[in-house]
């Protein structure tokens, strides 16, 4: 009786310990965008959001720091962590609505 209980403990234990690795593996880490300039500096970074005439992002390194923003019609391109590729030849330009931000120029 002692013996079948110890092997339902550790049969119960294993099937917790699968559980717990499949879930650590379901949760992915988002890969970095990059956003490269027309005079051909790359920013990588996590991109929050792109509108008409900005594009908002995050530092990879301060996933959870302040939002930067860069005007589109300064970006030649954009390579998303998922491989897609944007680019912004023509975007549009409104300076009344966003005024101009300084990104910091980060080489990875």
């Amino acid at each position: 009786m002692k013996d079948n209980l110890t092997f339902k403990t550790r049969l119960l234990s294993l099937a917790f310990l699968i559980s717990l690795v499949n879930f650590s593996f379901a949760q992915t880490i988002r890969k970095p965008d990059i956003i490269v300039m027309k005079d051909n500096t790359k920013l990588e970074v996590l991109i929050q959001e792109v509108d008409e005439n900005v594009v908002k992002y995050r530092k990879v390194s301060d996933p959870e720091g302040p939002v930067y923003s860069v005007r589109r019609t300064e970006i030649a391109s954009i390579k998303y962590g998922n491989t897609e590729t944007g680019t912004f030849d023509n975007a549009p330009e409104n300076p009344d609505r966003h005024p101009a931000s300084t990104p910091e120029k980060v080489h990875r």
